[in-house]
């Protein structure tokens, strides 16, 4: 245990590697290969992004200026915006750090810059909503607001509705984030319908995950479950890979099914993605970790795993520690739990992360309570009550007060357990307050579904009754043309009258059969051109010699 105690701290102090040499070589090959601008830029963004994957950032940001070095001096101007707006070079999350967060944002801004000064009011606006994103991470609701209001300018200006649709989950993002679940919803409304009348499949996916993430919001996990099925069936129609893997990944968060996770790794290894790769195995570390609780094992799949220890050994010692220490917590080895934790609160000290200090002390505190040093538990408890209260993190309240209250009467010290007993009241009747202002909203939410599935059932409805009038009319359409043509068989006409008229009348007969097969086969084949391609081949092919063999005998019975 020693051994592994030593070898871990050694590892979480090292410096950031990358996962695989092998593979990082094989980008620099292809960056070494290269033989135009736009494929140079291409192989450095990739590698840039595979190092942003394990939080090397600090070398994706080098990489990423010198791509923008490459395109400021090529002669396709286009490629300094695919560089400036490349949307995975820095995956920013709740780990980040604000120096990456500044970093991102500074990167932005100078390509809005240029996009306004260029008058190129597509990338202004895509900008404007990455800024937007950035400014609601940190908090900064007013902003965000500003950003996305500044979209809507530059959004004016043109007729791009995925954009829209992007827009509207970025207000609809914000106002989430703000705790406005009703202002949400009716954004992230606004950005379905947007996406159902392009019939953007990968749009209308990720808004399914949004509203499954704001029905998680409230605990709602059976209505997020639904809105998670109903996304796996259209990416399943569609042939969306990605929206699949996404789909699998999250009913893996939500049942903790083993068979959604094996789903999601079979495709993150079909899309050829470390990213991807990369999360599943994260997924599956936390859920050996909270709930086979066992030390070794975690561990094991730890080290057996070089590009996970990588990723988190990436994201500094204060993690790597934190991690270390939550393994043998939830594994109720309480000793080696608190080695961790007291490291990553040392490492702690050079970071201003209130958040991460209050998982870190809270987590001591039920550490040592469990060990049974309840001094030490106390004074830990205490400053996770003082950090909740100072975040305003009413949902911690509760049961740190109540520990606490328990603490200072086995301590004898009644008048600190009575005002603990006294916050836990408090803290509860604020709760029970914002419950029932939750519950308003979720029915307010529902009532908005309901609604929003009536308008969509009546848009069905209508597009449906079209679409059958229009093939009743077609169906008439070739009737009378068939009849006009034994009408003319009853008179004296030249047979190349007979001929054209039946060869119209085959034509029109035959591509309205190919129109009604045309929906079901794009659904069979999930749209993929080549498949299309073969499938008509081999249906024309039946279909040309029918048609001349009908023709030629109608035109003989009418000559």
């Amino acid at each position: 245990m020693h051994i592994i105690t030593t070898l871990l701290a050694l590892f979480a102090c090292l410096g950031a590697i990358a996962q695989d040499v092998a593979k990082v070589k094989k980008f620099e090959a292809a960056i070494g290969g290269a033989t135009t601008d736009e494929e140079k830029i291409s192989a450095i963004i990739a590698l840039a992004q595979y190092y942003a994957v394990f939080h090397l950032e600090t070398r994706a940001d080098s990489l990423t200026h010198k791509a923008l070095t490459v395109a400021e001096t090529s002669t396709d101007s286009n490629l300094v915006f695919k560089i400036l707006f490349q949307n995975d070079i820095n995956l920013i999350n709740i780990w980040s750090s604000e120096e990456t967060i500044n970093r991102s944002m500074q990167f932005i801004k100078k390509g809005l810059a240029l996009a306004q000064e260029r008058g190129r009011a597509e990338y202004a606006a895509i900008g404007n909503i990455k800024l937007s994103g950035l400014y609601r991470m940190q908090g900064r609701y007013d902003d965000a607001l500003q950003q996305a209001t500044e979209a809507f300018t530059n959004l004016d200006k043109l007729q791009e509705d995925s954009l829209k649709s992007m827009l509207y989950m970025e207000l609809g993002d914000i106002y989430k984030s703000k705790g406005d679940a009703v202002p949400a919803y009716k954004n992230y409304n606004n950005a379905f319908d947007v996406a159902y009348k392009l019939k953007a499949v990968r749009l209308q996916s990720d808004i399914y995950h949004r509203y499954v993430d704001l029905y998680r919001l409230f605990g709602d996990d059976e209505s997020a479950k639904k809105y998670l099925i109903n996304s796996l069936r259209m990416n399943t129609d569609h042939g969306n890979e990605l929206g699949l893997y996404n789909d699998y990944i999250d009913l893996a968060k939500i049942t903790d099914e083993e068979a959604y996770i094996e789903k999601a790794e079979t495709l993150a290894d079909k899309l050829q993605s470390d990213r991807y790769k990369l999360a599943v195995k994260r997924l599956r570390y936390y859920l050996l970790m909270t709930k086979g609780r066992n030390a070794n094992e975690t561990f094991q799949f730890l080290f057996k795993n070089k590009d996970l220890w990588s990723y988190f050994k990436n994201m500094g010692p204060v993690n790597s520690f934190w991690q270390y220490g939550n393994i043998y917590h939830y594994a109720g080895q309480y000793p080696q739990a608190l080695h961790y934790f007291s490291l990553a609160e040392k490492a702690l000290e050079n970071n201003s992360d209130a958040d991460m200090s209050l998982l870190l002390y809270k987590a001591m505190g039920e550490a040592y309570l469990m060990h049974g040093d309840t001094i030490k538990a106390t004074g830990y408890f205490e400053k996770s009550f003082q950090l909740a209260r100072q975040l305003n993190q009413l949902n911690e309240l509760p049961e740190i007060s109540k520990k606490l209250g328990v603490l200072h009467a086995a301590a004898n010290k009644h008048a600190s357990a009575y005002f603990y007993a006294l916050q836990v009241d408090s803290a509860n009747t604020i709760l029970q307050a914002n419950a029932a202002k939750d519950k308003v909203a979720l029915l307010q939410i529902d009532r908005e579904n309901s609604n929003r599935q009536t308008d969509l059932r009546e848009l069905a409805v209508q597009a449906s009754r079209r679409r059958n009038l229009q093939v009743m009319f077609i169906t008439i359409a070739i009737t009378v043309i068939f009849g006009f043509m034994l009408f003319l068989g009853l008179f004296a006409v030249s047979k190349n009258t007979i001929r054209v008229t039946g060869y119209f009348a085959f034509i029109s007969l035959f591509e309205f059969i190919i129109l009604l097969i045309d929906y079901p086969l794009h659904n069979f084949t999930h749209g993929e051109p080549f498949k299309i391609w073969i499938i008509k081949i081999g249906i024309i092919a039946l279909l040309v010699p029918i048609q001349n063999f009908l023709e030629h005998r109608l035109i003989a019975f009418l000559e």
